[in-house]
């Protein structure tokens, strides 16, 4: 795989959800192909609310900042679920 720009991650329109089943197909297969071949994609027309995305970013900039013993006691490591924080490179 090489390195993409960020120009070349895909962008899915999550409004061609709401259009007819051959949309649909397109977006949900494009979607599929982004996470599988690329990991990663822009999302737009998703109706998530600017001040909702805002707030999200902060309180995770917040959560970021703590000191690491408080983001260790979160530790995926000790989820039966898989979540949690998990240490960059850790």
């Amino acid at each position: 795989m090489s390195a993409l720009t960020t120009a070349e991650l895909p962008v899915i329109d999550f409004a061609l959800l709401s259009g007819n089943q051959q949309q649909q197909q397109q977006v949900l297969e494009k979607l599929s192909q982004a996470a599988r071949d690329v990991g990663f994609f822009y999302l737009i027309n998703h109706g998530i609310d600017r001040e909702l995305l805002d707030e999200v970013q902060h309180v995770a900039r917040k959560f970021f900042a703590l000191p690491q013993a408080d983001k260790s006691a979160v530790a995926m490591a000790n989820s039966p679920h898989f979540r949690g924080y998990n240490l960059a490179g850790g």
